[in-house]
């Protein structure tokens, strides 16, 4: 086969034969025809891609820029821009700047792009991505047969390839914009291996990352769904468990149609998605490629400090060097490696079969001598942060907030049970106080202690049962969600009310007779019963901005004092009214209303409970649970801003992320 032929013989080809069909195909000498008609097609195919590759990707989301929203409220407004703020604060502050600084050689661009929409990018360049590279590992797979039948960009690579960092240049690119002009559709990043866990439509899996990774209740995401003012930026296809990512593909594919304007992009390791038998319907591929051995040396040379050893290592051994060619490990050699001589250097790795784990241990180590001395034992960090990694790829997630720990961390059945019997025992213990105290004030000891009892061993078995925390951050009041809802939760209230009504007359009767407890009984219920209805309006339709740690519960209990505190009154009126008209004989007039306002002041603090204050409880009881087990410390908020500033973790604002895991 000859060598390929000028690449300015190549172009001018091409561009007579797109510009004029009437021009023969091959403008060539026809005695050189056989000889290098398969090169040039080959570099006709090889120039097509590239434009189609480069246009791919540096003008990804303008075709969703065209379905603007119109006539924003300013609610609307504000909600777009906490969405945005967030989607920056983490994946661009927290993650993608800490993981490029300092690196010149490798770095994807970070310049900032002042035009809105006319041009997103300064060139697929800016990637270290060699498309003729690209094209030839694509071209001898179906992936490259495949190309321009579906509008998704698809990002292929290595393990370590910097996937993610070209997904998260897009998105730092579309977040630039959208503060410009926040009508247009939003950038979002979710990582799909989430989508496993319930293998639900695309859409329902959206509403739930969105609610749970970016605080957005369903009143807002499921419109913008499907009104398709979103971008998504899906990283992880290979972590989808196998059994399940051809199902995930199939689902994407599916979101696809009733979505057209809706940009996806996608990052998959090649291997990986080259092995499935669903295919997603693409516009266009690039495979991220191995760094050249100059890029290697001048990014060690960018780096500074003293890496003369590993430099002098690299260039004598062929295998390390190679080793070194992806941007993650070469990464963490320049930071665990600073400072070792050749000898050194050689001595470890020759010692050691397994050079990607001694680089891990090292890397480690020399993050844990970062900064002052540490408060933590080496291998109580390890043990602490080992679990909190497991636990994290069982529930598919890459962002951890200490609020949404949940009993399904558990790992056993037995654990799960002593999870359950200290939430019953503590709920059962608050809400029996509560009521002992409040009852006891008007009937006596022995009354107050038979109701409190009662109601805690009923409020024990209600809150020890529930499978989730659902802390409630943000409280409001809606009459759309009050009308829609108000007789299902008046009914429940009653239902709950004859329970609970039974179970204080009952109590009640033990210290003051038949129609103590009855009257009791009654006004309790009855006040239930409209308490409940009445609150059927209140809930969080607003996105949350995140300040501290573990917001989510402490949020929680303010709610609940809040609500107990008003859902007070409301009880204390309801119950007053109906025990004066129904219990006069039991106490006279004065002492019903004075009974009348303990009791209800008291069965308005256990009502709170609905509104945050159960969620406190099986919180704080995971957490001793978990923390006598030895899985976390005492003080969680402390130890993660501990793993963050020795960059075992990446912190944006109180979200932490894995930085092993997720890079």
């Amino acid at each position: 086969m000859h060598p390929n032929p000028p690449l300015s013989l190549v172009g001018e080809i091409v561009e007579l034969h797109t510009e004029r069909e009437e021009a023969p195909p091959l403008l060539v000498p026809v005695d050189l025809l056989p000889e290098v008609e398969e090169d040039i097609r080959q570099e006709i195919d090889r120039k097509d891609y590239k434009d189609q590759a480069r246009a791919a990707y540096d003008n990804f989301g303008q075709f969703s820029a065209e379905n603007a929203a119109t006539n924003l409220t300013k609610t609307e407004y504000a909600q777009r821009k906490i969405v945005v703020g967030k989607v920056k604060e983490f994946w661009i502050e927290g993650f993608l700047k800490p993981s490029l600084q300092g690196d010149a050689a490798i770095r994807f661009d970070l310049t900032d792009c002042p035009d809105a929409i006319a041009d997103l990018s300064q060139g697929i360049e800016a990637l270290s991505v060699e498309l003729d590279d690209s094209y030839e590992e694509l071209r001898e797979t179906q992936i490259y047969e495949e190309m321009g039948r579906g509008r998704t960009l698809l990002i292929l690579g290595d393990p370590g390839a910097g996937k993610t960092i070209a997904l998260l240049q897009l998105a730092q690119r579309l977040i630039e914009r959208s503060e410009q002009n926040l009508s247009i559709p939003m950038p979002i990043v979710f990582n799909l291996s989430s989508w496993a866990k319930d293998r639900k439509s695309i859409v329902d899996w959206l509403i739930d990352e969105l609610r749970e990774k970016y605080q957005v209740p369903k009143s807002l995401s499921e419109p913008w769904i499907r009104q398709q003012q979103l971008i998504l930026l899906l990283d992880g296809l290979d972590e989808v468990k196998e059994v399940h990512r051809n199902d995930c593909v199939r689902a994407l594919n599916e979101f696809i149609g009733p979505f057209p304007q809706t940009e996806i992009a996608v990052c998959s390791r090649v291997k990986d998605y080259e092995a499935l038998t669903e295919r997603l319907q693409i516009s266009s591929a690039l495979c991220l490629q191995p760094l050249s051995s100059k890029q290697v040396y001048q990014f060690l040379d960018s780096v500074g400090g003293s890496l003369a050893g590993l430099k002098t290592l690299l260039k004598r051994d062929v295998d390390l060097e190679q080793f070194a060619q992806t941007p993650l490990i070469l990464n963490l050699m320049s930071v665990t490696y600073q400072g070792w001589s050749v000898e050194q250097l050689t001595q470890e790795l020759g010692s050691t079969s397994d050079r990607s784990q001694h680089l891990f241990d090292i890397y480690i180590d020399r993050r844990l001598e970062r900064g002052a001395a540490s408060d933590y034992p080496k291998n109580q960090v390890l043990s602490w942060l080992s679990w909190l990694a497991s636990r994290m790829v069982q529930e598919k997630q890459t962002v951890f907030l200490i609020e949404k720990m949940q009993p399904n961390w558990l790992e056993n059945r037995s654990e799960e049970r002593a999870y359950r019997i200290r939430a019953f025992v503590a709920s059962g213990l608050i809400v029996g106080l509560i009521f002992a105290l409040s009852v006891g004030l008007s009937v006596g000891l022995i009354g107050g202690l038979s109701v409190g009892l009662i109601a805690g061993l009923i409020a024990g078995m209600i809150i020890s049962l529930r499978r989730k925390i659902l802390p409630l951050e943000k409280l409001n009041w809606s009459w759309q969600r009050a009308k829609s809802r108000y007789i299902r939760e008046l009914f429940t209230g009653f239902g709950y009310a004859l329970s609970s009504g039974l179970s204080v007359g009952l109590g009640s009767g033990l210290s003051g007779g038949l129609s103590v407890g009855l009257s009791v009984g009654l006004s309790v219920g009855l006040s239930n019963g409209l308490s409940n209805g009445l609150s059927s309006g209140l809930g969080s339709s607003d996105i949350v901005q995140r300040a501290v740690p573990n917001q989510g519960i402490r949020t929680s209990l303010r709610n609940d004092l809040f609500v107990g505190l008003i859902g007070g009154l409301i009880f204390a009126l309801t119950s007053g009214l109906v025990f004066a008209l129904i219990g006069r004989l039991s106490f006279g007039l004065i002492g019903d209303l004075i009974f009348a306002l303990s009791v209800g002041l008291g069965n308005g603090l256990v009502f709170g409970l609905k509104y945050g204050g159960t969620a406190c409880i099986q919180h704080l009881t995971l957490r001793q649970l978990l923390h006598k087990k030895g899985c976390i410390p005492q003080n969680y908020a402390k130890f993660l801003d501990f793993a963050s500033d020795r960059l075992l973790m990446k912190k944006s604002g109180v979200v932490m992320s894995f930085s092993i895991v997720c890079f």
